[in-house]
């Protein structure tokens, strides 16, 4: 994956969780969400903010280390839940 593919209030979730991304550093699908400070904690933060702002809940049995090894891969999970939600997503 090269191209964003998610909406501007993700990426703003996601800059304000992990304290390692610096503001103008380019967040892409394939950034190691560990190596900007994605920690035990943040993927709390992280999973309580996207379930907020989106509406959705995260089942216990979607949630593996793997669905935060990108934003990519969150993302997927996110966009799959809100399409299960509502039909277009919104």
């Amino acid at each position: 994956m090269t191209d964003r593919c998610w909406d501007a209030s993700y990426e703003k979730l996601l800059r304000g969780a992990l304290p390692r991304l610096a503001e103008r550093e380019t967040v892409s699908p394939d950034t190691s969400l560990k190596s900007v400070g994605l920690d035990s904690l943040a993927m709390v933060e992280v999973l309580a903010l996207v379930e907020n702002e989106y509406g959705i809940t995260i089942p216990d049995e979607e949630l593996s280390a793997g669905v935060f090894d990108t934003p990519g891969t969150l993302w997927t999970l996110v966009s799959a839940l809100r399409e299960q939600r509502t039909p277009g997503g919104v």
